[in-house]
């Protein structure tokens, strides 16, 4: 009597082959996972903004010696809590981070998927006295960064005018008024466009 072996699927666990029952291997479209395996998912961090400085996670992955201005990466097992120390270089600041939670010296990702970190660095700019509004640069900020940097230079934030943008991203700035870089007397009010979308 012939004898028909069942189909197997292959896959290999550090190293070594082993076969696996393909009835098993799948069910439907969705993989179930290898005995003894757990997931990974990928934390990238890239670097923006005409400053300069450094970004460490702990646990290690992103290395301070590593160039992430072109974008760098790291891998690290599902549910990893990754803090990133962010440190800006002589005469810069950490202006903001995007994708991460807490302060810019240690925010924090929670690694439950692949995730994307930027940070944005800009020059170091001597605080206002106390009597003046030195307008800030806000064009392409989100809106909540906008009136953070509107607050620390002295001034107000004015009327908040929402406008379709094929460009600028939802949320973000699109123009502001007064220009950057202007003085006024200390409460003076910046008037802010705001990108809706496309619609």
């Amino acid at each position: 009597m012939k004898r028909f072996l069942r189909p197997c699927a292959i896959a290999a666990i550090a190293g070594a082959i082993v076969a696996v029952p393909a009835a098993s291997a799948s069910l439907g479209s969705a993989a179930v996972p290898l005995r003894g395996t757990s997931a990974q998912y990928t934390l990238s961090v890239a670097e923006a903004g005409p400053g300069l400085g450094s970004v460490t996670s702990s646990p290690a992955g992103i290395d301070p010696g590593t160039n992430c201005w072109y974008g760098c990466s790291a891998v690290f097992p599902a549910g990893t809590q990754v803090t990133l120390t962010v440190t800006p270089a002589s005469g810069f600041v950490v202006d903001y981070t995007r994708g991460c939670i807490g302060p810019h010296a240690a925010c924090k990702v929670t690694m439950s998927g692949d995730r994307r970190v930027t940070v944005y660095f800009g020059p170091y700019v001597p605080p206002p006295p106390p009597s003046l509004c030195i307008v800030p640069n806000v064009k392409g900020k989100t809106l909540a960064i906008a009136k953070n940097m509107i607050h620390s230079r002295n001034c107000k934030l004015g009327t908040i005018r929402h406008a379709a943008s094929l460009t600028v991203g939802k949320g973000h700035v699109i123009s502001q008024k007064p220009k950057p870089g202007t003085y006024l007397r200390r409460g003076a009010k910046v008037n802010l466009v705001v990108s809706r979308g496309r619609r």
